[in-house]
């Protein structure tokens, strides 16, 4: 009987596009994309910012075509924010590991600045103190965030607050974290009065190994409110020891839990993760490092014509929440043996692949290259190799130019599929030429493969044969026009809702189950979704009412709604 897939690993499934790592985790990845407003208009001169576990690692603008380019950001989960003198702002988390060529679209949405003065109980300014504001509303719009620091008279601006509900945080070395909420559309004055009392800390520790070991480690810290993530300045980020294998947090927000993990590559260290350090008392957890309880030892046969030895290796834990956090890399050795660091507990559910574009794991799941299982201490895998597949395609727009930043869906079915019966095999994006390349997959036996594209440039559902000598080449294919839906949101007298929340529901290609996707009015009310397939769509305001609307080929239906 075969198990169940789940959700996280097809999203990982995605994320292996394109050229692979030569040594797993130490590659670099190229990102391309576009900046654009509300109403699906380039951004000129946006400021892009590339951040790895709150470390910026790169920045750009994007060009008069509202086009950027990040040559050499980590293969990891990293959040690129965009910003514009609007003020407006917007984020996205990518995954870029194993990918040669990324696309992401950006929309810059509205923001508003709040200023203010940080001081103590007696009134004093404090200089230096850490300013931080994110949208508290939906887990889509925490990652448009924004950090400032208070200069020497106390004084702070952050100049890119999404308009909304938000939280602002503001901590100093010495005080305890304040934290104030605002909404709205307008500017706020916003005074932060921090306290010397009741401290709050979190302490952890890092014991077992050598010394030299422990003080390699880096700490690294996420501050989350259910599903938010919250941002943090790189001091707390990233915090320094207080001695060997011993951090203090001091002045941590009470009602934040905190998730604590350490950067060590290639170390075992037990928990892998621990996110239960939060409430409003003192509190510190132990880590354990070189734990034999957190690794995964397994052996994989060659096959003909395939070796096991070198090949890069990638497990991750199939948590509905991945990250760099969960995420191990290593590589076969010569003798065909491996060992991974776990990155779950033991009776933790994770899943197992290679990242060659040669090779790929024959897996136990209706997705073939994933060998998914929970982590039994002590066990060791035997696993099989299979020849990788690839999947490589250029796009057109009916006009003939370069389709760029469409999403590919592989996908496969074992008969005729129903409705919503496709398995996704791999997906990845178009780049600025409209080139796609989709490497490290496995074909299941005996199925039908299908091409779904859509994007803002058009869309297309392509059946396909596997070809010859491990790629499918789909050729050129010409997109058909797409339609786009765009109005106003306004409030109930009659005045325009800049930054109102609603959502879309449309599927992204013919008999597909409808997406739900979440948009945002622009500074003035208005709003623009394109890349949509013809046909029927949905949008609804968080009140529960909904507006119905007919999308037709190359038009932009006109739609009003009304935020109550």
């Amino acid at each position: 009987m075969q198990e169940r897939i789940p959700s996280a690993v097809l999203w990982l499934a995605a994320s292996l596009s394109a050229q692979i790592l030569p040594q797993p985790g130490g590659g670099r990845a190229r990102l391309e994309g576009l900046v654009l407003d509300p109403l699906r208009a380039p951004v000129p001169n946006a400021l892009v910012v590339a951040e790895l576990d709150g470390l910026e690692v790169a920045r750009t603008r994007s060009d008069g075509s509202g086009t950027f380019l990040l040559p050499r950001l980590p293969q990891a989960f990293v959040v690129v924010r965009a910003t514009s003198a609007g003020p407006d702002v917007g984020a996205l988390q990518i995954d870029l590991l194993g990918e040669q060529c990324g696309f992401a679209e950006i929309v810059l949405l509205p923001a508003r600045r709040v200023a203010g003065l940080v001081k103590d109980e007696d009134g004093k300014p404090v200089a230096g103190a850490w300013v931080a504001a994110a949208p508290t509303d939906l887990p889509q719009l925490a990652l448009a965030s924004c950090t400032a620091r208070s200069g020497a008279d106390g004084r702070y601006e952050l100049g890119h607050v999404l308009m909304g509900p938000a939280r602002v945080v503001a901590w100093a070395e010495g005080f305890d974290a304040a934290d104030e909420d605002v909404d709205g559309t307008a500017d706020v004055a916003l005074d932060c009065e921090l306290s010397r009392e009741a401290w709050t800390s979190r302490t952890i520790e890092l014991a077992g190994g050598a010394a030299a070991e422990v003080e390699r480690a880096v700490l690294i810290v996420e501050s989350w409110q259910g599903p938010r993530r919250f941002p943090l300045p790189p001091p707390l980020a990233r915090p320094a020891a207080e001695a060997p294998g011993r951090w203090v947090l001091r002045g941590w927000p009470r009602a934040d839990l905190l998730r604590a993990r350490f950067d060590m590559p290639g170390a075992c260290i037990d928990p892998p993760e621990n996110g239960h350090l939060g409430g409003d008392r003192t509190t510190s957890c132990t880590f354990q490092l070189g734990s034999a309880a957190h690794r995964l030892r397994g052996r994989i046969a060659d096959a003909p014509g395939l070796l096991a030895a070198g090949l890069p290796l990638m497990v991750q834990a199939t948590s509905d929440m991945p990250g760099n956090g969960q995420r191990r890399t290593a590589v076969v050795r010569a003798d065909g043996s491996f060992e991974l660091p776990s990155p779950v507990d033991p009776r933790g559910e994770y899943a197992l692949r290679t990242l060659s574009p040669v090779a790929v794991l024959q897996g136990n799941n209706p997705n073939p290259v994933w060998w998914v299982a929970r982590h039994e201490p002590g066990s060791e895998l035997v696993l099989q190799l299979q020849r990788a597949h690839g999947v490589r395609m250029r796009l057109r727009t009916p006009a003939g130019a370069p389709a760029r930043g469409c999403d590919v869906c592989f996908r496969g079915g074992l008969a005729a599929p129903q409705h919503g019966g496709w398995l996704p095999i791999g997906i990845g994006s178009s780049d600025l030429d409209g080139n796609v390349e989709i490497a490290c997959l496995g074909l299941p036996a005996d199925a039908l493969f299908q091409l779904r594209l859509v994007g803002r440039d058009g869309w297309l559902v392509q059946d396909v044969e596997p070809g010859s000598a491990g790629v499918t080449d789909a050729g050129p294919l010409t997109l058909q026009p797409c339609g786009a839906v765009s109005g106003t949101v306004q409030a109930e007298d009659g005045t325009p809702a800049p930054g109102a929340r609603f959502w879309l529901q449309a599927a992204d290609a013919p008999g597909d189950r409808p997406r739900r996707r979440l948009l945002v009015a622009g500074r003035h009310g208005r709003f623009c979704c394109d890349g949509l397939v013809p046909g029927a769509v949905g949008l609804q305001l968080p009140d529960g009412g909904t507006t119905r609307a007919v999308v037709e080929a190359g038009e932009a239906t006109a739609v009003a709604l009304v935020a109550r």
